[in-house]
């Protein structure tokens, strides 16, 4: 069976970087704030637990962590 990213768990590292990238987004003011603002929590500990939550509930059922194989320098 052949892996994808699709079927991996990212590093954790990407999860942070999301969490950056949403946070700017809603400091911003940017159209996406209030779409993760009501689908992640109202505040910032909130949000960072629900990513936390569902990183750990998608690393406890797949231990396999994907990369990309050429990274370039995140913005977040």
């Amino acid at each position: 069976m052949h892996r994808t990213k699709g079927t991996k768990v990212p590093h954790l590292k990407y999860l942070k970087r999301l969490y950056n990238r949403n946070e700017f987004y809603i400091k911003s003011k940017h159209p996406l704030a209030e779409t993760i603002i009501n689908q992640t929590g109202d505040n910032k500990y909130k949000r960072r637990d629900f990513l936390q939550k569902h990183y750990d509930l998608a690393y406890s059922v797949e231990l396999v962590k994907w990369k990309p194989k050429i990274e370039l320098p995140g913005t977040f």
